[in-house]
């Protein structure tokens, strides 16, 4: 079963934004995609760790539904490049 937050506008802009950015990582203050992904983790875990979120929430903080769609997004990428 999809998570809710696949469902979710917020997610969704992530999404759009992390295959945006993935073809300008080299411009970008993250360098590499390595780095954008830690990035990403981190602030994703300091949302569920601080805030209790995680993607099964019925309703989303839309700051943590469009990070978690960039991180999706940057790992997808990742891991067809592999």
């Amino acid at each position: 079963m999809m998570p809710a937050i696949e469902k979710d506008i917020e997610y969704m802009e992530g999404l759009w934004a992390g295959k945006v950015l993935v073809q300008h990582l080299g411009d970008s203050t993250y360098g590499t995609l390595d780095v954008a992904i830690g990035v990403k983790q981190h602030v994703i875990g300091k949302f569920e760790k601080e805030f209790g979120y995680s993607r099964h929430m019925p309703e989303f903080d839309r700051n943590y539904a469009f990070n978690v769609g960039m991180l999706d997004a940057l790992i997808e990428f990742r891991d067809k490049e592999e």
